[in-house]
């Protein structure tokens, strides 16, 4: 009867163990890219949830000056770069979004067609 316990206990243990493992977003909803981004449709919307806490021009922005809830700011920091390498995480300014892991790959997507296609305020 112990034998029989024991044996139902590892059975019970290796399918919880089996059932446990890591999701990887990007793995499980592929991810595809729209046939062309815009600023209104698609990066002021990652904006408002990712950035527009710290950097808006209302309140009490703790971004340091930097506003990115109109376009003229968010194209001042394209112009100069900071923008793309914020939230690519490259090493040499600040990672954005502050304290948190980088975006998505499906955002850093949308983000990067929209650079690479210069930045329109469309």
């Amino acid at each position: 009867m112990k034998l029989l316990l024991n044996l139902f206990f590892i059975i019970a243990l290796l399918m919880l163990l089996k059932s446990c493992y890591y999701d990887i977003e990007d793995e499980l909803y592929p991810y595809n890219a729209p046939d062309s981004v815009t600023y209104t449709g698609n990066i002021v919307p990652i904006l408002q949830t990712n950035c527009n806490s710290c950097h808006s021009g209302t309140g009490f922005p703790s971004g340091n000056g930097i506003i990115l809830d109109t376009y003229p700011g968010v194209k001042a920091k394209v112009d100069d770069g900071k923008f793309a390498c914020a939230v690519n995480h490259d090493g040499s300014c600040s990672p954005m979004p502050k304290g948190t892991s980088k975006l998505s790959a499906n955002l850093l997507s949308e983000i990067n067609t929209w650079l690479a296609e210069g930045a329109p305020n469309n």
